[in-house]
């Protein structure tokens, strides 16, 4: 019984030391969650994508700032002008896509959307997709 107190205390002090002192997190987990560490998923990127480089994208930031950090998309998206009828106000929107499943068979990936208004970044979107 000594032996596993031991053992846990040990092991506690070990995670607060490395919490404090250095440990980094890393992007990927800081983009969708601890909770999608353990699913099974198959993610194609773009080329030049980088979890780090996601992670800098900000709103406002102008398509060729995107671009430089993330090299060019998988695809691109919109403009919208097909939802007009709902929306009329979102027909030059444009998505830039950094991610995919790359099959039908497995379609729970790490999804990285950037959403583009007139040149410039209003949503960053980065999760999990299970599908």
């Amino acid at each position: 019984m000594k032996n596993r107190t031991t053992w846990i205390l040990a092991s506690a002090m070990a995670v607060l030391i490395a919490l404090f002192f250095g440990y980094e997190v890393p992007d990927r987990i800081r983009i969708d969650g601890l909770t999608t560490e353990g699913v099974l998923m198959n993610t194609q990127y773009a080329d030049d994508y980088s979890h780090a480089g996601f992670r800098r994208i900000k709103v406002g930031m102008s398509e060729q700032e995107v671009l430089d950090i993330l090299g060019e998309p998988l695809s691109r998206l919109g403009p919208y002008a097909y939802g007009n009828e709902r929306f009329p106000e979102n027909g030059h929107y444009v998505s830039l896509i950094y991610s995919s499943p790359p099959n039908l068979r497995n379609t729970n990936y790490r999804a990285r959307v950037v959403l583009m208004d007139n040149g410039a970044v209003i949503e960053v979107y980065g999760r999990f997709s299970a599908d």
